[in-house]
């Protein structure tokens, strides 16, 4: 992995539907599902830090990110942590689940609350449901996605309701200088800066909204 930064703002429904439909910009996109996990304790408080990110790729593979810096330009340096998990998030069993990450996340040395019961534990699937296309410049790549958002509590079918989004990905930058204009255009450049975060930043402040 390495240095990267990530915008995001909403969409509305039938933008994301047209795109999905048709490509991103009438373009060949690739379409993929992922799962981000947010687990809180009975406090409401988050028992995994957003320094960590837990995120099932294609809804199968667990895998592990963790923030290792942050500059003044919201760019993030990252290191990515992959397991051998059989589990899918779609088991859609909260103590399967919990019990998996509860064990890798130990067993990687990033987080450990096997102290946590997991009667006294929710956790929240953030599901998404992606198309993006990328490009790469001399010094970076970059991404341009769209995604729906829902969030299932608990392995259950207690759904929030579903939002959408576009976001921008640029990786290999340590500063917005070098970067081209075209890349930081339109209706992302316009949304606040604090919305320049990370996956599991901004997964937990939708889902906290």
């Amino acid at each position: 992995m390495g240095w990267e930064y990530r915008r995001f703002v909403e969409i509305s429904e039938e933008v994301f539907n047209e795109n999905y439909l048709k490509g991103i910009d009438g373009k060949h996109s690739e379409k993929r599902n992922d799962s981000y996990i947010l687990v809180f304790n009975k406090e409401n408080e988050l028992v995994v830090p957003t320094t960590i990110g837990i995120k099932f790729r294609f809804n199968t593979s667990l895998e592990f990110k963790v923030r290792k810096q942050r500059n003044n330009f919201g760019i993030e340096k990252w290191s990515k942590i992959h397991t051998n998990s059989k589990l899918k998030s779609s088991s859609m069993n909260k103590n399967e689940i919990l019990n998996e990450i509860k064990f890798w996340l130990k067993q990687s040395e990033l987080c450990d609350f096997t102290n946590y019961s997991n009667d006294d534990l929710k956790l929240i699937i953030a599901s998404t449901q992606k198309i993006r296309i990328g490009s790469s410049t001399f010094s970076y790549s970059y991404e341009k996605a769209l995604f729906s958002l829902e969030f299932i509590e608990n392995a259950e079918k207690s759904v929030k309701i579903k939002k959408f989004f576009k976001s921008i990905a640029l990786e290999g930058v340590t500063s917005l200088n070098k970067i081209k204009q075209e890349h930081l255009s339109g209706e992302i450049q316009e949304t606040s800066p604090e919305l320049a975060i990370s996956y599991p930043e901004f997964i937990h402040q939708i889902y906290m909204k």
